[in-house]
């Protein structure tokens, strides 16, 4: 009762928003108590992302990045441009048939135009201050490149002293389409040093991989040796849950807490 009294406003916002013509399908509940959240709150984020926190019971902090109204632009390789989120996906509208060249953040007054926009200092402080950073499985650009594209991203990344891993997609992903593993780790990083690329070193961003032990990556096979002489450190553990078909959560934060525990000065 008390959730119901808590989201219900929200969603009948949104619907008086909306209007009629507004197609439905597909759409995330949670998704519409945040966008009621920011239009009532004249478009500020925080306040609704504190409030969400609470109701959802989240177990920390949620950080924005950046609390700006931006786009995501993605160039592919063969010179065709995608603006928004949801073109990429391959949720929305079919999947892309070519990989993606380029990531960047427009304004959506000006799509010809990238920005960068600067993280905050208390953003920077809890990058700096974290025990480990994760770079998660899910949507490969809009999940996760996304967010290390805003100016200070990186710089924060590498001056924190803690493990920095990276936890691959086991199972395909729309938006890693034409890329190897090997080939994720190289974007993962060429996005992590924009800052700062002749002083942050590719040790000082990225740690290690964590693939499942009997999960069937793109390129594997090959790339352990390389990731090796960029001081990339590839390691297994018993992640996938089969029955699921995806990541076990519990097994996925051993994993990371065992890393912390192994980490020097912890």
């Amino acid at each position: 009762e008390a959730l119901r009294s808590a989201v219900c406003p929200f969603v009948q916002y949104f619907a008086q928003a909306i209007g009629q013509d507004f197609d439905l399908r597909g759409a995330s509940v949670g998704n519409m108590v945040l966008a009621a959240g920011y239009m009532q709150h004249e478009r500020c984020f925080n306040p609704i992302v504190s409030l969400f926190s609470s109701l959802i019971q989240v177990r920390g902090h949620v950080q924005l990045i950046v609390p700006c109204d931006l786009h995501l632009r993605a160039l592919l390789r063969n010179g065709q441009e995608l603006i928004g989120q949801h073109r990429i996906t391959g949720k929305e509208e079919p999947p892309l048939t070519v990989p993606i060249a380029q990531l960047s953040l427009v304004d959506p007054a000006r799509p010809d135009l990238s920005v960068r926009p600067c993280i905050d200092a208390p953003a920077a402080q809890r990058i700096c201050q974290a025990d480990l950073i994760c770079y998660p499985m899910g949507s490969f650009y809009s999940s996760v490149i996304a967010n290390l594209i805003p100016a200070g991203v990186g710089q924060a990344i590498a001056l924190a002293s803690c493990p920095k891993i990276f936890v691959p997609n086991p199972s395909p992903d729309p938006e890693s389409i034409g890329l190897t593993l090997e080939d994720q780790v190289r974007i993962l990083v060429h996005y992590l040093r924009m800052d700062r690329p002749e002083q942050i070193a590719v040790r000082d961003v990225v740690h290690g991989v964590l693939l499942d032990e009997t999960a069937s990556y793109p390129g594997a096979h090959t790339m352990r040796s390389r990731l090796k002489d960029l001081g990339i450190e590839v390691m297994t553990a018993r992640l996938l849950d089969h029955d699921q078909g995806k990541i076990h959560p519990e097994r996925l934060c051993q994993a990371l807490i065992s890393l912390v525990q192994r980490s020097p000065g912890t």
